[in-house]
């Protein structure tokens, strides 16, 4: 499949110390391991003499160790057997990188480039990993609209009452989907109005951009005075990346970053913000997990001015990422 020629986070760094981990990366099942010397390796997990997950195993010196009999494999793949010499077992290694505070893997001969997703400017807040029971069309469609944020979020976004003045904007191009929403800010604690820098009456503006190589969802939220176009506060930005594990379940991980005037408040702002981030991604995964029919096809459905997207990005995910002819969706 095309989807593994793109990078893809399927690990967060924190999370591989000194034992292998078994990771999914759309639907191959692998294992990363870290040697003595720090380097990191992705192999298939399974081991070519029985069929052992090698995930299962131990790492020596800068070898990953089958446990089932010993054989053991480079970062490269390559192998020895203790018991048989001269025999040159291998087994199937993949490109890895590690940044963003996640660990990225891809097909070892393609020539994607790792994904640049935030400014310099800013610094990062925070990388979490979730696994939702739901396909990866249903997750795209949820990141790429506003309209949820009146039911499903708590802080950031628009209520019900103001969703029908929110304008949105949507621009598209053969690899990308762009929109813009502005609208009205529903009513948040006071404390994190005065902590964000927002100003009572701006509008809440979330900027999204949908790329296909690999699927993933960069975003920009701010605040703006509707009588000063000038005024531009609380920026925040972030991306999204799915990695789909089957037709019914997707993995996603999240990078969050601050603007460089909130920096001086890291040691506070980083863990508030990752811990209302969570949350917030805890409640989408909470309605995706709760939709009675997890169909991808938008036929029969009756769609609303916020849901325009849903065509155009299922459209670039079967023909850019899958790579697969398109039949109309209309």
């Amino acid at each position: 499949m095309k989807a593994h020629n793109f990078w893809h986070p399927v690990l967060k760094t924190k999370d591989i110390k000194r034992q292998p981990v078994s990771v999914n990366f759309c639907g191959k099942e692998l294992v990363i391991f870290r040697g003595e010397n720090g380097i990191l390796g992705a192999l298939e997990d399974c081991c070519p003499h029985r069929r052992m997950r090698l995930s299962k195993g131990t790492v020596r010196g800068n070898r990953l160790v089958c446990p089932y009999h010993g054989w053991n494999y480079d970062r490269d793949g390559k192998g020895t057997s203790p018991s048989t010499s001269g025999l040159r077992p291998c087994v199937k290694s993949y490109d890895i990188a590690e940044k963003y505070g996640a660990i990225w893997v891809k097909e070892l001969h393609s020539t994607a480039e790792l994904p640049v997703i935030v400014n310099p400017e800013f610094h990062q807040v925070c990388t979490l990993h979730y696994r939702i029971q739901a396909p990866l069309e249903l997750l795209v469609d949820n990141f790429s609209e506003i309209e949820h944020s009146c039911t499903t979020h708590i802080f950031l976004g628009h209520d019900l009452e103001g969703i029908s003045r929110v304008e949105s904007y949507l621009e598209v191009t053969e690899d990308a989907v762009r929109i813009i929403n502005k609208g009205p800010q529903r009513k948040i604690p006071r404390f994190l109005e005065l902590l964000l820098g927002y100003k009572r009456g701006s509008l809440f503006v979330g900027e999204l951009e949908v790329l296909f190589s690999p699927v993933h969802i960069n975003i920009k939220n701010y605040w703006i005075s509707p009588n000063d176009s000038e005024f531009r506060k609380g920026e925040a930005q972030g991306a999204v990346f799915f990695n789909p594990v089957n037709d019914q379940e997707t993995e996603m991980m999240m990078f969050s970053f601050m603007s460089s005037e909130l920096a001086v408040f890291s040691r506070f702002l980083n863990p508030l913000a990752t811990f209302l981030l969570d949350y917030e991604t805890k409640l989408d995964k909470k309605m995706l997990e709760g939709i009675t029919n997890k169909n991808i096809s938008i036929v029969g459905m009756q769609l609303g001015r916020f849901d325009k997207v849903l065509k155009l990005t299922r459209e670039r995910i079967k023909s850019l990422y899958w790579q697969k002819d398109v039949i109309s969706l209309r």
